[in-house]
């Protein structure tokens, strides 16, 4: 028997029906879990604080009332004015909730650990507990009141928090961020508990900065070049600007402090060397490297700015003062000609230009990627070759590491040198030049 075209339509009416019931059951399920957990959660902090249970003498419709003007999840925005794409809203949005639901701190007295989202949403919805019972008669009112009181007059959060909140709205947008094309940053809105008139929001705002972008004169031709700074949680967009004399320029007449832009090619060679890390990340220790910059020369007593990660040196930008700013020309890992290191490196081992890349050494991924943890006659020989911040930047950076690659045998390099050695009379002197970097 066949349905007719009337029955199989009444069928798939049916069908979705059922499909919409069993989707709107679910969501009144996980709807009251929310509820049951919420309070469940509240409750253990208000009597890890204070010593007493007092949600359980609380009338259901005096919670009832809490929990309608409880604070929400957070909810992520364009701030006005702004137009952003929904998908990096959204995967601003993922990483940020992944971060404060996981990241706690301390409540000083009892030494309860709570998350970022809990700070704002149940430790906030406890303010509001108290403003509902100050103004409601029920049963043991006082007795609640009273501990309300005694929580809030001893709770003290751990000073770190204030650290955390903020590195919590700086994180998300760290990993989208372009410093050539488009930065963002967080800002947070909530409105006044006190109203009672609603649900609490708490607001993200996502902003965005573009770059400033000029055409630079120099002696290669005319270079596109961007303006380098980033954007601060609250307060937006923070353009470096350096005195000549930070950089060692102490004999000029004017020490105004002049911005920086970092040229496309420069650009280039930092994600081509620095390649295993995220390049919000990479940007953003570029920017702060370049807060407070540590100088360095090479023998043609040329500027050159460190990068550093955690303060771990990772390479060397080349800069010069160019038509009124200062310009980040290239950027040099420590192994290259024309750092220090690199040449140490090649003094020592006799490994040139070619014979690094050849070996894969002139790029970050090789190090963080490899038996460098392990291998003690390879740490030792770049610790005696000056290139002791690679081992420090394997020990303490490894987990920033974003996209892992074949694993790097040292051995390899060891066998080399080996063959190398025994033919040193064929080597040839290689120049010690920056322009070919």
């Amino acid at each position: 028997m066949y349905f007719s075209y009337t029955n199989q339509m009444k069928y798939t009416n049916m069908s979705q029906r059922k499909k919409n019931i069993n989707q709107q059951q679910q969501q009144r399920h996980l709807a009251q879990q929310y509820r049951i957990d919420f309070f469940k959660r509240m409750q253990e902090i208000i009597e890890n604080e204070c010593g007493l249970k007092i949600l359980d003498t609380i009338p259901l419709d005096v919670l009832d009332r809490v929990y309608k003007f409880r604070f929400l999840p957070f909810r992520f925005t364009a701030a006005y004015g702004e137009t952003i794409p929904s998908k990096d809203i959204e995967r601003i949005k993922k990483v940020f909730s992944c971060i404060s639901k996981n990241k706690d701190f301390r409540l000083e007295k009892s030494d309860t650990k709570i998350s970022i989202t809990e700070l704002f949403t149940i430790m906030r919805t406890i303010f509001v507990l108290k403003t509902v019972v100050n103004t409601i008669s029920f049963p043991r009112d006082r007795t609640v009141r009273d501990a309300l009181d005694l929580f809030f007059s001893e709770l003290k959060i751990d000073p770190a928090g204030d650290i955390y909140v903020y590195n919590t709205l700086l994180a998300p947008p760290l990993f989208y961020n372009n410093i050539s094309e488009t930065t963002y940053w967080l800002s947070y809105e909530c409105p006044s508990p006190h109203l009672l008139e609603k649900e609490s929001d708490n607001i993200m705002f996502v902003h965005s900065v573009k770059p400033e972008k000029r055409q630079v004169k120099t002696e290669d031709g005319t270079r596109p070049a961007f303006r380098v700074g980033w954007a601060i949680p609250i307060n937006g967009a923070d353009w470096i600007k350096l005195e000549p004399s930070k950089l060692g320029y102490t004999n000029l007449s004017d020490d105004s402090p002049l911005d920086v832009y970092i040229q496309q090619h420069a650009l280039d060679r930092l994600m081509e060397r620095i390649d295993c890390f995220n390049q919000g990340i990479i940007f953003y220790n570029m920017y702060l490297s370049l807060v407070l910059p540590h100088i360095a020369y090479d023998n043609f007593n040329r500027l050159q700015i460190k990068l550093r990660f955690n303060e771990t040196k990772a390479g060397y930008f080349r800069a010069d003062i160019i038509d009124g700013i200062i310009l980040l020309r290239t950027f040099l890992f420590v192994t290259n000609n024309g750092t220090p290191e690199g040449v140490m490196l090649e003094k020592k081992t006799g490994l040139k230009k070619l014979d690094k890349k050849y070996l894969s050494i002139d790029k970050l991924s090789t190090f963080m990627d490899s038996d460098l943890g392990t291998n003690e006659e390879v740490r030792q020989l770049f610790m005696d070759s000056g290139c002791e911040c690679l081992i420090e930047l394997y020990d303490t950076a490894h987990m920033l590491v974003f996209e892992h690659k074949k694993d790097y045998d040292f051995n390899f390099m060891l066998s080399y040198l080996n063959k190398k050695d025994s033919h040193a009379s064929m080597l040839i002197p290689e120049p010690y030049m920056l322009a070919e970097q």
